[in-house]
């Protein structure tokens, strides 16, 4: 049996073992922590964790262990969210103040997304989202951008910083420093409602994150972004996962997307709760 570990959202290990449940072979949990678990995977389950790594997870490793010589930690939890360290190799610290050290290949590259600062002046924690978001799929963007569920203005601010003309689409009222920006602007009305007379322009990115239920929340994502055609490069989709039993239905969201021209994934960011973001792009 091959030793191996994720790193997660510490209150999404229900979601993650339900990914998990999908994969063949045999996978025994070994060690529970938050954020961290361990887990002893037979040479099937192996071999298919590696060729597709699971997106519940932020990271895998393999062969972590105890490491009683050392006492710096460069992850760990505090208030149930990851903290990370600016560098160093992937090193956890449990709630017993042990130390784990294992192989964490994507380790470096999840330290740069989870030290992404939040500015003083963003109106929510949406702005991390796409900011990882954005530093995960790097890309020259510019033109139109439409958000649908805007307020009150966190990922917005962030788009607006990229230089990027955006359209907020939200009933909730944005944060008063919208109000003199002249790049944007509010359409203050539900997504259910929205036509395309509404919208004038055409956009190349769009970015959803609604409280809407996610198979709402994906088809209206859809019925917009279709107005735009092949001017549409990008969608940023968080889909809201608050039952493991909404995993199994994750690639009917992507097969919908699919259906704008778009290529799919799935991605876990630092900054996620209980969701996902589902990332659709034109090559």
């Amino acid at each position: 049996m091959k030793a191996i570990f994720f790193l997660h959202i510490p209150g999404n290990l229900d979601l993650l073992k339900a990914q998990l449940a999908t994969y063949p072979g045999t996978l025994n949990p070994s060690f529970l922590a938050p954020g961290f678990s361990t887990f002893k995977a037979d040479d099937v389950a192996y071999k298919a964790l590696k060729e597709k790594p699971p997106f519940m997870a932020l990271a895998m490793g393999e062969d972590a262990s105890r490491n009683e010589l050392s006492t710096t930690a460069t992850v760990w939890v505090e208030n149930k969210e990851l903290i990370f360290s600016h560098h160093g190799e992937f090193s956890y610290r449990d709630k017993k103040d042990q130390i784990w050290q294992g192989l964490c290949p994507e380790f470096e590259k999840l330290t740069k997304l989870a030290t992404i600062e939040l500015p003083p002046l963003a109106p929510s924690r949406a702005w991390l989202k796409i900011a990882q978001a954005f530093s995960l799929f790097p890309k020259a963007r510019s033109g139109h951008a439409l958000e649908i569920g805007s307020s009150p203005g966190g990922a917005s601010y962030f788009l607006r910083q990229q230089g990027l003309e955006l359209v907020g689409l939200d009933p909730g009222e944005m944060d008063p420093l919208f109000k003199t920006d002249q790049g944007f602007t509010h359409l203050k009305k539900p997504v259910q409602d929205v036509q395309p007379r509404d919208l004038a322009k055409k956009f190349s990115l769009i970015a959803v994150d609604t409280n809407l239920p996610a198979s709402m929340s994906v088809a209206e994502a859809i019925r917009v972004a279709s107005w735009s055609g092949d001017v549409l490069k990008e969608v940023f989709l968080t889909i809201k996962l608050p039952a493991p039993k909404l995993i199994s239905t994750l690639e009917s969201h992507k097969r919908a997307l699919r259906k704008l021209g778009l290529k799919t994934l799935y991605k876990q960011l630092p900054s996620h709760h209980r969701e996902i973001l589902l990332y659709g792009y034109r090559s």
